[in-house]
């Protein structure tokens, strides 16, 4: 159910996106299609990220009826690498790809980005160099 939602969503942004890049493109235009992109950008990462997960299920579920999970000649350490690599991965590698997408389509998100690690920057270097104002 949250995949083809999913896929309805991301099916219906790109129609409203190449809809607008018919029409005139006034500032609001543009800034609908950016947005638009954006969320297409989100929710096809999701999908790419989550359906593998979501087949594989099926697949185990099917084997469970038809053959029997228990029939099958897979060791404990194939059916976890497998899981890990098919249900769990994939959605670290969402969770990694939202903040560069966030920095890649977002310029405020990008600018507070660039500030913070400046932040972060000074702070280390005025603590690896103390300063030389301290009596001797």
């Amino acid at each position: 159910a949250v995949v083809s939602t999913q896929s309805t969503g991301f099916l219906v942004t790109r129609r409203a996106v190449r809809y607008r890049n018919t029409t005139a493109g006034s500032g609001r235009e543009t800034k609908f299609r950016q947005v638009n992109l954006t969320i297409g950008l989100f929710t096809a990462v999701f999908l790419l990220c989550n359906t593998p997960g979501f087949i594989y299920l099926l697949f185990l579920l099917y084997l469970d009826r038809t053959v029997g999970l228990e029939a099958m000649d897979v060791s404990k350490k194939e059916f976890l690498y497998v899981r890990f690599l098919v249900q769990i991965f994939p959605v670290i590698l969402n969770a990694a790809a939202n903040p560069v997408l966030y920095i890649l389509r977002m310029p405020k998100f990008r600018l507070w980005v660039k500030v913070n690690l400046s932040r972060v920057r000074q702070l280390s270097i005025s603590e690896s160099n103390p300063s030389n104002s301290s009596p001797q």
